[in-house]
């Protein structure tokens, strides 16, 4: 018979509002993504707060110029542009690229819309 597998809690750091605040700052300053921001707090200190996260950033003016949805998908698409260069048969790789650059299009068009995006701004990686 199996032994039952056991999950042990790990403790979970207490932190004040301010320190939080603080720590968010400087993991922003640094270039930390919000997602891993968030990952981070939720394992070290069990807070789930990602809108909370995005509110202190902007509150303490740290802010890319380009949302984090648009930067990743840009990321993936010069990775298999990269890759393309050197498998030049590969159509799957071809058809993800096609996916990507609608989906950076389409996430322009929304991010235009609310004003998140200059109204000129372009994607211009083709």
């Amino acid at each position: 018979m199996a032994a039952k597998k056991v999950k042990e809690k790990t403790e979970k750091k207490k932190i004040s509002k301010e320190e939080l605040e603080n720590l968010i700052v400087d993991l922003g300053k640094k270039g930390t993504s919000q997602a891993k921001i968030g990952i981070m707090l939720k394992a070290e200190y069990g807070i789930k707060s990602e809108k909370k996260i995005k509110k202190i950033l902007e509150e303490k003016g740290i802010k890319k110029e380009l949302p984090e949805q648009i930067a990743d998908l840009i990321k993936r698409a010069e990775a298999l542009k990269k890759h393309l260069i050197k498998n030049k048969m590969d159509e799957v790789a071809k058809r993800g690229l096609q996916i990507t650059l609608a989906k950076i299009i389409r996430l322009g068009k929304y991010f235009k819309k609310k004003k998140i995006l200059a109204k000129d701004w372009v994607y211009s990686g083709k």
